[in-house]
């Protein structure tokens, strides 16, 4: 996975191809969300819980933290979505 920059509302944020590929798909397949306001929100929102983790501000299951965050940011994925974008980041973090 080559690690990619992405700019995420005036915030420089690391992700890698991969996950930019897994999160603008589950955004696009998504019938509420495909905009690209939705696949900044999820960028966002991915990238904080990655650097609440780091800092060990997460108890809770990472795939429940996900969708209180998307909740709260008005995106709408899928259960498998949240999932999955959950798994990479455990995987990224663990590294």
């Amino acid at each position: 996975m080559s690690a990619l920059i992405l700019g995420v509302k005036g915030v420089e944020s690391a992700t890698t191809a991969d996950d930019h590929h897994v999160m603008t798909r589950d955004v696009e397949q998504n019938q509420t969300a495909g905009t690209d306001d939705d696949t900044e929100a999820v960028e966002q929102v991915v990238e904080e819980v990655r650097d609440d983790i780091r800092h060990g501000q997460v108890d809770d299951d990472v795939s429940n933290v996900l969708e209180e965050r998307f909740d709260e940011a008005g995106v709408r994925l899928r259960p498998e979505a949240i999932d999955d974008l959950a798994e990479d980041i455990e995987n990224d973090v663990s590294m």
